[in-house]
């Protein structure tokens, strides 16, 4: 794989700059993403023990933000996770669905992304890729805990967000409807504004006070 002129300029716009992010990318595809969760580990790493998974993350997406770089990085995850289907990916694909709920949300730096129609439509093309995998590693999923239960999610949400389902797309990740007393949550009210969906949280809610 090679990035383009216009690529290799995004990618320097990650969180924190570092000029090595085009180096890791490719080497995911090369030896894979390295150890998932080692972000829960305490204590001091040498970089060289840090898993390039980790290393990738946290360039381009920090607290909810996106940058330029992160839709240059999404295609290159997606193209490891096709060169390497045995291994579970179920950590990488939340990373994923939280990428794509902020990118739609309008999460990032600088606001609005300045990059080119060609760089957002391989992203979007990486991301209905996915579906391919999806199945198995649906099947390697555990449902019966909370973090199984968010990678579940995340590949439905993937799956929708992929088809360019966006409304259905937070839905699956679990982005609350309604509160106590009916009325729409900021989140969707948010979402809808910028969407222009308003119809089907009005069905929702109709269907909490018992309508049709």
């Amino acid at each position: 794989m090679k990035f383009t002129p216009e690529e290799q300029l995004l990618l320097k716009q990650s969180c924190y700059g570092d000029a090595r992010l085009e180096e890791w990318l490719l080497a995911t595809l090369q030896v894979g993403p390295g150890e998932y969760g080692f972000s829960a580990r305490s204590g001091y790493f040498p970089e060289d023990q840090i898993p390039l998974y980790e290393r990738v993350w946290s360039q381009i997406w920090h607290q909810g933000t996106i940058y330029p770089a992160t839709l240059v990085a999404v295609p290159v995850w997606c193209e490891m996770i096709r060169r390497f289907p045995a291994l579970y990916h179920g950590e990488l694909y939340v990373l994923l669905t939280l990428i794509e709920c902020s990118r739609t949300e309008g999460n990032t730096c600088p606001a609005p992304l300045a990059v080119s129609a060609e760089v957002i439509l391989k992203y979007k093309q990486a991301l209905a890729g996915l579906a391919q995998t999806l199945p198995a590693q649906l099947a390697q999923a555990d449902d019966t805990t909370p973090e199984g239960l968010s990678h579940v999610q995340a590949l439905l949400a993937l799956l929708a967000f992929g088809q360019g389902k966006e409304y259905a797309g937070h839905l699956c990740w679990g982005t609350q409807t309604t509160n106590a007393d009916l009325s729409l949550t900021s989140s969707l009210c948010a979402f809808e504004a910028r969407s222009g969906r308003t119809a089907l949280s009005e069905q929702l809610k109709a269907r909490r006070r018992g309508g049709p």
